[in-house]
């Protein structure tokens, strides 16, 4: 009985897709974090990173809104992290 073998290359792939969209055009930086803006059902969430791992309350609205609402969210959350 022969195994499937997975390809090495495949997390490689995977790897290299999360970079792409890391550095995608939906990419923008405030005050020193990079926030990666990506359609979420109807609306959009926005991760901010302030190092390499997207902060817990990176905000995200299910309702249909426009980016830049989103955008002005994390905004405020940047804002009231860095004035503690």
């Amino acid at each position: 009985m022969m195994r499937h073998q997975r390809s090495p290359r495949r997390k490689d792939d995977r790897v290299m897709q999360i970079i792409s969209r890391a550095t995608a055009p939906g990419d923008s930086e405030y005050r020193g974090n990079r926030f990666l803006t990506c359609p979420l059902g109807k609306g959009w969430r926005v991760a901010i990173y302030a190092s390499l791992t997207a902060l817990p309350d990176s905000p995200a609205i299910l309702e249909q809104c426009s980016k830049d609402v989103c955008v002005d969210q994390a905004k405020k959350i940047v804002d009231a992290l860095l004035s503690q």
